[in-house]
Parts: structure tokens; sequence; C-alpha cells
């Protein structure tokens, strides 16, 4: 199918070719797309404007792929600590956590790791979103890196009685 724009009328018979009841654009591609790929236009923002809420992109900027990276890295580090205080005396007080750390030997880590590393790929992929009306998830995001941060200066603040 040829496709001429070189006048209004042209235009018109595209978009009444389109809007034709037997015609669907899905079924004219194959069954893979060079888009599937990774190949040719993708979605970085939407309609070409940052401020845009509540829609999805096809790719993500560095920063906030950085800061989910993080975010499972220091929920790794969390794990660890948490491991080597609960062996070495302290109590854990969440009661999920507490049963994964004294059932099998070398589950608790893969699984909260894990549970963490799905979280922020969904937080990631609705970073545009805003909940609540007030909280954008980007920002979400950025809070749960500082929070984990705490957690983890928490416990090496613990680490210092141990020591002792």
């Amino acid at each position: 199918m040829s496709v001429i724009l070189a006048s209004d009328d042209s235009r018109v018979q595209l978009n009444s070719l389109w809007q034709h009841p037997h015609y669907d654009r899905r079924k004219s591609m194959g069954m893979f797309n060079r888009r599937h790929l990774g190949v040719g236009g993708r979605r970085s923002s939407v309609n070409g404007s940052a401020g845009v809420s509540n829609a999805y992109v096809d790719i993500y900027d560095k920063p906030l792929a950085i800061t989910a990276i993080f975010l499972v890295l220091l929920s790794a580090v969390d794990a660890a600590f948490t491991q080597i205080l609960v062996g070495a005396g302290a109590q854990e007080l969440n009661g999920v956590v507490n049963y994964l750390l004294n059932s099998a030997s070398g589950v608790f880590i893969p699984i909260k790791i894990g549970v963490t590393g799905l979280a922020a790929i969904f937080l990631v992929i609705h970073h545009n979103f805003i909940v609540f009306r007030v909280v954008r998830v980007r920002n979400a995001l950025s809070m749960l890196v500082m929070a984990y941060a705490a957690v983890v200066l928490y416990e090496m603040y613990l680490f210092a009685f141990l020591m002792e």
C-alpha cells in the first residue's frame, strides 16, 4: 500500500482506510515487530513531555535505573546484616522474616532480594504515576532507598555493640 500525502484529500482517504470496519492494523503486522527487539522508535516520554503523569514509557532514564539497582543492593546488604545480627544473638521482631531465618538455611537472602527486586521493577514501570494524588512513584522509590540506607546505618550502629 503506497500512501501519498500530497493533499488534504489523500489524508481523508487514508483516514477512511484506517477507519474501515474490516481493516485492523494489528493483523497487518507479522508475529514479530522490530520494536520488540529494541530497534526503532520507543517512548522515553509521553507525547514528548516529561510532566505527564499516569502513563507508561518504553525506555527508562539512567537515574531511575540506578535508584532501583541501589534499592536492591541495599536490600541485599540489609538481609546479610540481619542474618549476621540474628546469628550473634539479636532478636528479629518481624514474624515472617524470623520464620525464614529459622527455617532452611540460605533461603532468606534470595527471597528478600527477589521480593525487593520485583517491587523495584513494579515501581520503575509505574514511575510516572501518582499515588493518592500526592506522591509520585519516582519519589517514593527514592524515599525507599533513603529508608533502606537508614536501616543499614542502624544495623552498622548495632554492630558497634557486638564488637564491645
